[in-house]
């Protein structure tokens, strides 16, 4: 590395372009793919970078020779360790210069390779990042994203201004009120999707769109997620739903991209969209416009459809692969149906008869984790021992089940059922706190008929066993009884399992607490009384 950076060092000492020209060239082909410098001096990297923001700041070099040191500043950025003068002040401001993102002229053939340091540096350093939060940096981005009318800023320009702003907004929390508030994001990016990546009476996408797609949901995600949207104009919102809607519907070059783009579209759905955005997802359609099997009750259901479908490939993914935890790869999915079913009663009602279909005698024969079902599967996923996966799969379907205990325990049984209804503490099957309306659930024929042989804790039909207990003597039965009795204190002195009670607010508690906590009537004093 040496060998390279020294003769460089010499070439900016002699002010000559032609021979710093040259020498740079050397340096950056020979590290196009080099992304650490640990074996650098620190005073000759020190040195080297001094040069280059010299030479950047100086008027008498030409544009080729700057384009160059930013492509060396590029490279030299990716090291996160001893960014050295890249990460104060006056280097990040030099850069912004070149960048743009300043009230100064730019040299437009410059322009991409100041906005590739910058984002290099923004994710390597701290500093950076503070830096870049406290200057005018998002304002000016936005306001150049969403000019159309300048040539100078193409859509490679644009696309890394989003991956900056994505960058900037994700690492710096105060940057995403500005973004949103100050700079009316919400707006602006919406605008962006709709004249940058979705052309009027096209159904597919390229490549160069789809990325800058891609970012724009990145931005999105980061600028909402710690806000509820229901401020924002309500035109604005709708153009948004329908801009998410064509989204999923587009066809793009390969199918890798578009289940990319399908990936990101579900994140941006987990922030819990206002229902007037959501409801552009299932817009109203006639019989046929788009495959009968995509209406529901006047509506096109093909976005809920592939949101399903995403979530159908995680789920095979994980099955398929015991090293997965689960969480990294289902959680999206199923945040993102909770959010939009909770939202809207139409999709919520359309989802319950997909993965809750009404149960037959047939179906009750089996348990509810026993199957290949996407009921089954997901009933399965309730007992998982990944805590925060259990969690989801059954707020989702005590969502489809309109937030009823009852209803939910009739599905997957009380013993899947019980985390939930333990930490919602509905354990004596109480009422959940969701609004929906009050129609209930139409049981068939067949599951009328085996009703009563259910067993409510497996979720089966389970025929009448013999009691064990039968043939024995009053004193065989009370043996027994004792036995049970010291096998169970045994169990709860070695702290292998602790007796619990429901508490009054549904919640379990232990039965020592609960019986510390009990209110035992005041003792009478009976000698004032008359006899």
């Amino acid at each position: 590395m040496e060998e390279f950076v020294q003769p460089m060092a010499t070439a900016f000492d002699s002010r000559d372009e032609t021979q710093i020209c040259s020498k740079l060239q050397e340096f950056n082909k020979e590290n196009a793919q080099t992304f650490s410098f640990k074996d650098l001096n620190t005073e000759t990297k020190k040195k080297l970078i001094g040069d280059i923001l010299q030479c950047l700041g100086e008027a008498e070099y030409g544009i080729e020779c700057k384009r160059l040191c930013l492509e060396t500043v590029r490279i030299l950025s990716r090291d996160k360790f001893r960014l050295l003068q890249l990460q104060e002040e006056e280097g990040v401001s030099l850069l912004m210069k070149f960048a743009g993102l300043t009230n100064e002229d730019f040299i437009a053939d410059a322009l991409v390779e100041a906005q590739k340091s910058l984002c290099n540096l923004v994710y390597n350093s701290q500093s950076v990042q503070q830096i870049c939060g406290n200057t005018d940096c998002v304002q000016n981005m936005l306001m150049r994203v969403n000019n159309t009318g300048d040539p100078a800023l193409n859509d490679d320009t644009r696309y890394y201004d989003l991956r900056l702003l994505f960058l900037i907004t994700a690492f710096n929390r105060q940057s995403r009120s500005v973004a949103r508030l100050d700079c009316n994001g919400v707006s602006v990016l919406t605008n962006t999707l709709h004249s940058h990546v979705l052309q009027p009476d096209s159904t597919t996408i390229t490549s160069k769109q789809l990325l800058l797609a891609v970012e724009v949901l990145k931005c999105f995600f980061n600028i909402t997620i710690d806000v509820e949207l229901n401020e924002e104009n309500e035109e604005t919102l709708e153009l948004l739903g329908c801009a998410i809607q064509k989204l999923f519907l587009v066809r793009g070059p390969t199918e890798e991209e578009i289940e990319k783009l399908h990936g990101h579209l579900t994140n941006f759905l987990t922030v819990f969209l206002p229902k007037v955005c959501i409801k552009q997802l299932i817009p109203e359609s006639e019989e046929g416009a788009c495959g009968g099997s995509s209406i529901y009750m006047g509506h096109s259901m093909q976005c809920v459809n592939l949101l399903l479908k995403f979530m159908l490939k995680r789920l095979d993914e994980v099955e398929g692969n015991s090293r997965l935890s689960g969480l990294e790869v289902i959680s999206p999915a199923l945040t993102a149906l909770c959010a939009v079913s909770k939202t809207e009663a139409l999709i919520r009602k359309y989802l319950k008869e997909k993965v809750l279909p009404p149960l037959t005698a047939t179906i009750c024969s089996s348990l509810p984790e026993e199957g290949d079902s996407l009921r089954n599967r997901l009933v399965r996923f309730m007992t998982s021992p990944n805590t925060n996966v259990k969690e989801l799969v059954a707020e989702f379907l005590f969502i489809l089940c309109k937030e009823n205990p009852g209803r939910l325990v009739k599905y997957t049984g009380y013993g899947n059922a019980a985390g939930l209804l333990a930490r919602r503490g509905l354990m004596t099957l109480g009422k959940g706190h969701g609004d929906y309306s009050s129609d209930e659930d139409s049981d068939t024929d067949t599951y009328s008929d085996v009703i009563d042989k259910i067993n409510p804790i497996t979720g089966r039909v389970e025929e009448n066993k013999p009691s064990p207990l039968e043939g024995m003597s009053d004193e065989q039965k009370e043996h027994e009884a004792q036995k049970l009795a010291q096998l169970c204190m045994k169990l709860s002195r070695e702290g292998i399992i602790k007796p619990m009670s429901v508490g009054a607010d549904g919640k379990m508690v232990s039965l020592e607490e609960s019986f510390n906590q009990m209110s035992l009537p005041e003792e009478h004093d009976d000698s004032e009384e008359d006899t």
